[in-house]
């Protein structure tokens, strides 16, 4: 009952069409009947319980009448139905959904299914066992023979069960193991039978290479995947392991220069060991006799291929794989400049006296500088426009320049208000040398509300302290020889937190939250409210104010707040440098003390406030996985007395981290 109504509105200043589509969906049609054609009673009876099972109503594929019916439910339903078939062996049957019958009075969907059960399927695998535990062995056999998993049976599949079998008992050890696959058809019963013989277990006892003069052996045995033994292992060795390997050391070769290198891999058995050994026909190297480029009119040679410029030069080896990258920097520096139609083309030309020496010639066709004739802004609803104009930074009659396009929609989403932005020209380049520029963004949801719920219980406790005791906001209290035996009690009590997001505040991408905690020892709040452009400016600001009330200490309780404020910005780009600068005023109060003396009474009322700097280093290439970077910071702290705190206090921590 769903109706669509597309209304269409023509913006002649900017030579746009905006559609607007009307929806109206009605009553949601509901399952009416669930038939099963070419199916007897007991067949059709197995296949609606699997319907109405319980891993149907977890999946979402519980199908009976009066459920509401959509696509995805269908979906899910089938590959139930599917799984089910494949479950009582029916893996050459057929199941089709026929289409859907729709009743208007009923507001109600007839589905039907045309099975085709055929003939029930046997897997055996003999010969050797998969695993010592007979369920594992069940497990692994329909792990490794792609029939049960497909649900289905054909002879690409049989083969790739047969190959996978093979790799199985050879990562084991049994590289002389063999596996034939005899397939008995019959009307009722389709028999599949995999006779394993694994021979005898072996370890990798060497890897050696023949033939090679020109590569270091260290570069060519970090490309072979097949792994020699250990006293804990047995090695890595199958045909598959072994084709890869000659595929990446054919590669590598390649690279070099070494277009007609030939490489053949065998294995030596030497019983309980076996050899690989990788002959190789190293050949001629091709070399790179001159490098032309032609048709830069607008971009020196020298800023062509930044950062290390083009790798194909006179005297370096051919690599086809070089010549290809040269290629797409040479393009991507094209486009990042505006010219975003610009191609390259490369020539090879052989000496046709000395066939491993060639020439290339680079040839690029630049047309048009393409600038940006104006910048129109689509989808902000509550972002205000000076806003996203600022946040992008594409200004009027510059160059079209695709890098800075990319940048300007990392900005955008990097703000965390929309859920995608687009920023491109309005139509395809072709031969203009102006184009309006198109931002386009979609606004996330404003408010956001996440809470949880349950019921702790906490043991207050712990041992006796000797020397000294932690106190929150001051130094380590002396106990000069005194003995403590602090309280221990149980306690138990429900535990809830509530958090509350508004996004994109007065429509400049400000953010406010507030968040809650409460349980019997330890109750929080805690708001902070962002700014990505403080006062308009690159700054960016965070307001943060905290409160807490803990007694999970056993020998007193504390009182802690905490209002900061702190803005940031980046100073240089390319080594990623930010500077922070912050201001933190922090109190701390203590009460019901279980010793009153513990704690001087001048003491159980810290306030720190604190003004501190912060330059911050990060060349992470993957900052959650680093492998070749540096992250440092430097910070410099000053808490003086004349600021309100207790006491003055100079702190200048520092931090590195290298990853290699």
């Amino acid at each position: 009952q769903a109706n669509v109504h597309a209304d269409s509105q023509i913006d002649d200043d900017k030579q746009l069409v905006n559609v607007t589509f009307a929806v109206k969906l009605g009553k949601r049609a509901r399952v009416g009947s669930v038939i099963f054609k070419g199916t007897n009673d007991r067949e059709t009876a197995s296949l609606q319980h699997s319907l109405r099972s319980i891993r149907a109503r977890l999946t979402g594929g519980l199908l009976k009448p009066g459920k509401a019916y959509s696509r995805e439910r269908m979906k899910v339903a089938t590959n139930l139905l599917h799984r089910t078939l494949a479950d009582q062996r029916r893996l050459a049957s057929k199941l089709q959904e026929d289409p859907p019958r729709y009743h208007p009075e009923t507001n109600r969907v007839d589905v039907s299914f045309t099975v085709d059960l055929g003939p029930v399927v046997t897997v055996r695998t003999t010969g050797a066992r998969l695993s010592v535990w007979p369920l594992m062995s069940g497990r692994q056999r329909k792990k490794l023979i792609p029939i049960y998993s497909e649900g289905s049976l054909d002879p690409d599949l049989v083969q790739e069960g047969q190959q996978n079998l093979t790799d199985y008992f050879e990562k084991k050890g049994f590289y002389d193991a063999h596996v034939k696959t005899t397939v008995d058809r019959k009307p009722d019963e389709i028999l599949v039978v995999y006779d394993i013989n694994k021979g005898k277990k072996h370890k990798v006892d060497r890897i050696v290479l023949r033939g090679n003069h020109e590569i270091p052996e260290k570069d060519l045995l970090a490309q072979v995947v097949v792994k020699k033994s250990h006293i804990w292992t047995h090695g890595s060795m199958s045909q598959k392991l072994m084709k890869q390997s000659v595929k990446n050391l054919e590669a590598l070769y390649h690279d070099r220069g070494y277009e007609d290198v030939k490489i053949q891999s065998q294995s030596i058995d030497h019983e309980p060991k076996v050899d690989v050994v990788f002959n190789i026909q190293e050949g001629a190297q091709t070399i790179v006799n001159n490098a032309e480029v032609t048709g830069n009119e607008h971009i020196p040679y020298s800023q062509l291929a930044p950062p290390v410029g083009i790798q194909m030069h006179p005297g370096a080896p051919f690599s086809p794989r070089l010549l290809n990258e040269d290629r797409n920097r040479i393009t991507a520096t094209y486009v990042n400049h505006g010219y975003l139609n610009a191609a390259v083309k490369i020539q090879v030309n052989r000496n046709p006296s000395d066939p491993h020496h060639v020439d290339l010639v680079y040839t690029i066709t630049e047309h048009q500088l393409v600038r940006v004739g104006a910048v129109a802004y689509l989808g902000q609803k509550q972002t205000r426009t000076s806003f996203i104009a600022r946040t992008t930074q594409i200004p009027n009659e510059a160059p079209m320049e695709r890098g800075t396009m990319l940048a300007a929609e990392s900005r955008l989403y990097d703000l965390s208000i929309f859920d995608w932005s687009s920023v491109g020209p309005r139509r395809p380049i072709t031969d203009q040398t102006e184009e309006m520029a198109l931002v386009k963004v979609h606004e996330a949801r404003r408010n956001e509300i996440t809470y949880g719920f349950g019921f702790e219980v906490s043991h207050r406790g712990g041992n006796i302290p000797s020397g000294t005791v932690a106190v929150p906001g001051g130094p380590p209290v002396q106990l000069g020889g005194q003995k403590i035996a602090p309280s221990q009690s149980t306690f138990a009590s429900p535990r809830g937190s509530i958090e509350y997001n508004r996004r994109n505040v007065r429509g400049l991408g400000e953010t406010a939250s507030a968040s809650l905690l409460v349980s019997r020892l330890d109750q929080r709040a805690l708001t902070t409210y962002s700014q990505p452009h403080f006062f308009g400016s690159q700054w960016s600001s965070l307001t943060s104010f905290s409160v807490e009330r803990t007694s999970e200490n056993p020998l007193f309780a504390a009182g802690l707040g905490d209002a900061s404020f702190q803005v940031e910005r980046l100073i240089s780009r390319k080594n990623n440098t930010r500077l922070q600068v912050r201001y933190d005023f922090n109190k701390t109060y203590l009460s019901h003390l279980l010793v009153p003396d513990l704690v001087l009474q001048r003491d159980r009322n810290i306030h720190l406030s604190t003004l501190s700097g912060t330059l911050i280093n990060d060349t992470r290439d993957k900052p959650l996985d680093a492998h070749r970077s540096r992250f440092s910071t430097l910070t410099l702290g000053i808490t003086p007395e004349p600021f309100g705190s207790s006491v003055t206090r100079l702190s200048s921590p520092t931090a590195f981290g290298w990853e290699w």
